[in-house]
């Protein structure tokens, strides 16, 4: 069982400069074992720098290889913000690139769907099958699906070349609602938290010291080692609890009355700072009018905080302002008030005048704000694309505020089995699993079975992977160089994942994937490259710089950008916003059109039937969402997932700790294990995103814990598209 670490430990180990050791016991021991045992073995080593993607966080890393075998990974030193650490799951690269359950060569569909039998098949017969059926549909006919990475531009080449409109990413299951609440509000989601330097943060969930961006979660530990405050708020109790000068523990889908009422004190008690509202923001008298009502003893009934404690919060943060933060978070596929969530927590941060000074907000400040962007291979224009999308993103009257490059990746079954606005007959999904992603399994299942091509590229036979018609096996990052990639904070930053061993087996790279099957479907003119070392050497031509001088380091930075806060030292400096207004807005013109509420107003959550219970999910330290399940080391760390209960309805129900427990959505069920524990509140149950996997291809973690997608219905936010993913009332009994 995992030990939560004491504030006094996280702080000690803060003193020597990592936050890794805000694990869990034996998660540290993976992120850093003993150097010694790597310099014992004999051989010839090399050490290659290169770029992580066992998460988005993308963190630089050093690759120490021995005669041509990785035997281990270690953080780049000259990362300031990683300082040199990297987590278990960064350090997991290795037994992700030897891991025998790898698909290394392309597969072809020979049983039913779903069953998992496929045959071996060569490259040109896996495009072959591919092309033949894709010819065979309307351009808009076919989707692609993925997790955004550096090897996007391979995937959306291929799809706008194709000239389909129906592309999609994962995020509107993840930071969606966030994303276009913060491009509504503040014009972009290019928006960072200076962290180390922040003197008070209040945190809605965002579990920093489990999900563990190593980054991010360096940050705060340094703040908290030099005095700063942390205020955190969870149902359930997790290591950034821990690590807080403050947990409070509000009903799930309460925060939003919880910034309400920070926000009605803040004001009537003047704490704001009056003249960067007045300079740099549009709404604020309509922002007083909507709060006035939301008192302390109001948000009390809501949260189940006593009013004292918000009034108390509140203060606080208003006398810490400028560096008072109120984290805006990145998982918001929550609540169907999360949208208006995340735009009252960045009114709370506008009053509180955080924005481009140090220890606030900032702006991150990317190459094209220096005057200069990658460059890219040239390709001809893609063709015109007058089909409207399947799911209405970026359409007036439907999704009109979600960015069409994300879409809404739930839309699928909808198309497919309806013909509504018209029939998807074909599905790529790169390094994506809908089926461990999205709600409503069933119905995406029942989506596949109708498709008439679904293709799979990726490490392993995902859940979708054991669906799909074809398998194309792409190689892992350790194998492959990808197009140079922008790491901008502060100032701007390029790094590049480099190549570190040959190919195993038949894998490939995206480069060349998508190359081969533009060829063979007749597109070949929009990969008109030669390898990965001219795309690279095209994209750093403006710099004048070589991949050879990039790789050295791993990462480069014009010689001139230095970190910029545009209003260090002068608070009233110019700061031009690409909201319509050109300021921060507090009331927003664009949603009163749209018939949404233009100030941050309350709508209370739903209330839970009687004898059910509001499940809640969320990501361990040791696993990236649904991606990293059946690695071998990680899966030995943590197999399968529980589901969390408290004593009291655990009593009732005849549940003890480690019993078979059943939980039920109408006729669906999934059985697992109970943790109970009063680490969680009474009416709310909780258990880890990512399990309940169904390939066969996954070994190790097949038919193991607790598949909340089995269960969830798909319930998405009218405004932002989101999914609604803890506003489901779940059944609980002893198995």
């Amino acid at each position: 069982m995992a030990i939560t670490p004491t504030r006094r430990s996280l702080l000690q180990i803060a003193a020597a400069g990592t936050a890794v050791a805000a694990l869990p016991v034996g998660v540290r021991e993976l992120a850093h074992p003993p150097a010694a045992s790597a310099a014992e073995a004999p051989g010839t080593e090399t050490v290659v720098t290169s770029v992580c993607e066992m998460c988005t966080v993308r963190c630089p890393i050093l690759v120490r290889v021995r005669d041509g075998k990785v035997i281990r990974i270690e953080g780049n030193p000259k990362e300031k913000s990683t300082q040199g650490a990297i987590c278990a799951k960064g350090n997991a690269g290795v037994s992700l690139l030897y891991d025998k359950d790898r698909v290394r060569t392309p597969l072809i569909r020979v049983g039913e769907r779903g069953e998992g039998k496929f045959r071996k098949a060569t490259w040109d017969e896996a495009y072959k099958y591919i092309a033949d059926r894709l010819k065979a549909i309307r351009p808009e006919e076919l989707a692609v699906g993925r997790r955004p990475s550096a090897s996007d531009v391979f995937l959306l080449t291929f799809a706008k070349a194709f000239g389909t409109p129906n592309i999609f990413s994962h995020e509107s299951s993840c930071p969606l609602g966030r994303n276009v609440a913060m491009d509504v509000t503040l014009g972009t989601s290019g928006v960072a938290i200076d962290y180390s330097k922040v003197d008070y943060l209040l945190s809605f969930g965002r579990n920093h010291m489990e999900t563990l961006a190593v980054p991010q979660a360096q940050g705060i530990v340094a703040g908290l080692a030099r005095g700063a405050r942390l205020v955190y708020l969870d149902p359930r109790r997790t290591p950034t609890s821990t690590a807080a000068t403050t947990w409070l523990q509000p009903l799930p889908g309460t925060d939003l009355a919880f910034v309400l009422a920070m926000l009605q004190v803040v004001i009537a008690e003047k704490l704001y700072d009056q003249d960067f509202v007045k300079q740099y923001t549009l709404g604020f008298d309509q922002l007083v009018d909507a709060v006035g009502e939301y008192t302390p003893e109001w948000a009390a009934t809501q949260t189940g905080i006593p009013a004292a404690t918000i009034r108390d919060v509140a203060r606080d943060f208003g006398t810490a302002r400028p560096r008072a933060v109120a984290d805006f978070g990145w998982f918001t596929a929550s609540y169907l008030n999360d949208f208006q969530l995340r735009r009252a927590i960045l009114a709370l941060n506008a009053l509180a005048g955080n924005l481009e000074v140090p220890g606030g907000i900032f702006f991150v400040k990317d190459l094209k704000g220096y005057g200069t962007e990658l460059g890219g291979w040239k390709k001809p224009e893609f063709p015109a694309v007058t089909a409207e999308r399947v799911d209405g993103a970026g359409v007036p009257g439907r999704f009109p505020l979600v960015p069409v490059k994300d879409g809404l990746c739930q839309a699928l079954p909808e198309s497919v089995l309806t013909g509504k606005p018209y029939a998807l007959k074909a599905y790529i999904a790169h390094r994506f699993d809908p089926l461990a992603a999205i709600p409503d399994q069933p119905r995406m299942i029942e989506a596949f079975k109708k498709l008439d091509l679904l293709v799979s590229v990726d490490v392993y036979m995902s859940d979708t992977g054991a669906y799909a018609d074809v398998i194309l096996p792409e190689c892992t990052y350790l194998e492959r160089t990808d197009p140079v990639m922008e790491a901008s904070g502060l100032a701007p930053k390029i790094r590049l994942r480099q190549q570190v061993i040959p190919l195993q087996g038949d894998a490939k790279p995206s480069w060349q994937i998508y190359q081969g099957l533009a060829k063979a479907t007749g597109l070949g003119a929009y990969f008109a490259y030669k390898d990965i070392d001219e795309i690279v050497a095209a994209q750093l031509a403006p710099f004048k710089l070589s991949a050879t001088e990039l790789a050295k380091e791993g990462q480069w930075a014009p010689p001139d950008a230095k970190p910029t806060y545009l209003r260090k030292t002068d608070p009233t400096a110019p700061v031009k916003l690409k909201t319509p207004s050109g300021k921060i807005e507090l009331f927003s013109e664009e949603l009163a059109k749209l018939g949404f509420d233009p100030v941050p107003r309350y709508t209370a959550p739903p209330e839970a039937p009687t004898g059910t219970f509001q499940m809640i999910q969320g990501k361990c330290a040791v696993h990236t969402n649904s991606a990293t399940q059946n690695i071998p080391v990680l899966h030995e760390l943590r197999p399968s997932n529980e589901l969390w209960i408290h004593p009291v309805p655990a009593g009732r129900l005849g549940i003890k700790d480690g019993d078979g427990v059943v939980v039920r959505v109408g006729k669906l069920e999934q059985r697992g294990v109970a943790k109970v524990t009063a680490d969680i509140l009474e009416g709310t149950v909780f258990t880890y995103h990512g399990w309940g996997r169904t390939s066969p291809g996954l070994t190790r973690v097949k038919g193991k814990g607790i598949g909340l997608n089995a269960l969830l219905p798909v319930v998405t936010d009218p405004l932002s598209g989101s999914l609604v993913m803890r506003e489901t009332f779940v059944e609980v009994t002893k198995s």
